[in-house]
C-alpha cells in the first residue's frame, strides 16, 4: 500500500501538464499569498502576542473562505455547515478573553495594535489561499503536484530575498538553535499544507476551512506543555476547546 501512494504521489507529477496555465498562476499564488506572505505576518502576530492569540486571529480566516467559496463555487451552505463553521470561530473567541497576565500585552499598546493588524492580516492570506488551491484542483484534482507548484513558487520568491547581502548576514548569523525550531516547524507545516491539499481535492471548502481550525487545541496543548509560564491558561480556554470539538463534531456528521 505504502509503494503505491508513492507510485501513485509519482505519476501525479507526471501529469502536471494537466494543470491550465490559468490553475498554475492561482496555485503559484496560493504558495505566495499563504507560505510566504500570510506565514510571515503570523510569526510576527505570534511574537507579539503569543500562540495561543495568534490562532485566534489566524481562526477569522474560515468566515472569509466560507463566504467566498458560496458567492464563487455555488457551494451549499447548510444549517450544520453554517452551526458548525460559527462553533469552530467562536470557540477560539472565547479563548481570547483569557485574563490578561503573563504574556498578556496592555490595551492600546503599540505590540498590541501591531499584532492585531498583522493577525488579520495572515486571517485574509489564508482566508484567500484554499479559494485559489480549490480552483486549481476542480480542473485537474492532482493535490501532490498542485502543492509541488505552490511550494516552487514560494521558494522563487523567498530564494530572491538571498541575494540581499543583508538577509545572507542575518541567516548566518542565526542562533543554530533558533534555526532548528524553524526548520522543525517548516517540517510540520509542509506535512499540514499537502493533507490541506488533498482535503481540499475531496471536499468543499465550507467544510475544509472551518474544520483546519481543530489546529487550534494542538497550538494551545503545545503552549501549555512548552510555553506555560509565557501563556495565560484559564477556564476561557477550555470552553472554548470545548466549543471547537463541538463545531468539529457538527461539520463531519
Amino acid at each position: 500500500a505504502r509503494r503505491g501512494g508513492i507510485h501513485q504521489g509519482v505519476g501525479q507529477l507526471g501529469r502536471i501538464g494537466e494543470f491550465t496555465w490559468l490553475s498554475v498562476l492561482a496555485l503559484a499564488a496560493a504558495g505566495v499569498i499563504h507560505f510566504v506572505v500570510g506565514r510571515s505576518l503570523n510569526y510576527t502576530t505570534v511574537s507579539l502576542l503569543g500562540a495561543p492569540k495568534a490562532s485566534v486571529l489566524a481562526n477569522a480566516s474560515p468566515l472569509m473562505s466560507v463566504g467566498m467559496a458560496v458567492v464563487l463555487f455555488q457551494e451549499e451552505l447548510t444549517l450544520a455547515i453554517g452551526v458548525g463553521a460559527f462553533l469552530m470561530v467562536a470557540g477560539p473567541i472565547l479563548i481570547s478573553q483569557q485574563h490578561a497576565g503573563g504574556a498578556g500585552r496592555r490595551l492600546g499598546s503599540p505590540e498590541l495594535r501591531k499584532g492585531m493588524i498583522s493577525g488579520l492580516a495572515a486571517a485574509l492570506c489564508y482566508g484567500i489561499s484554499p479559494l485559489l488551491i480549490k480552483f486549481a484542483l476542480r480542473q485537474a484534482s492532482l493535490p501532490l503536484a498542485g502543492s509541488l507548484i505552490s511550494y516552487v513558487a514560494a521558494f522563487a520568491f523567498l530564494g530572491s530575498s538571498l541575494f540581499h547581502p543583508a538577509v545572507r548576514r542575518e541567516l548566518v548569523h542565526s542562533n543554530r538553535s533558533g534555526l532548528m525550531w524553524y526548520a522543525a516547524a517548516g517540517m510540520a507545516v509542509n506535512t499540514a499544507q499537502l493533507f490541506r491539499y488533498v482535503a481540499l481535492s475531496l471536499a468543499p471548502v465550507s467544510i475544509v476551512a472551518p474544520l483546519l481550525q481543530v489546529s487550534t487545541l494542538f497550538t494551545l496543548l503545545l503552549s501549555y506543555g512548552m510555553n506555560r509560564r509565557q501563556e495565560v491558561f484559564d477556564r476561557f480556554t477550555v470552553l472554548g476547546c470545548f466549543v471547537v470539538v463541538i463545531g468539529a463534531v457538527i461539520l463531519t456528521r
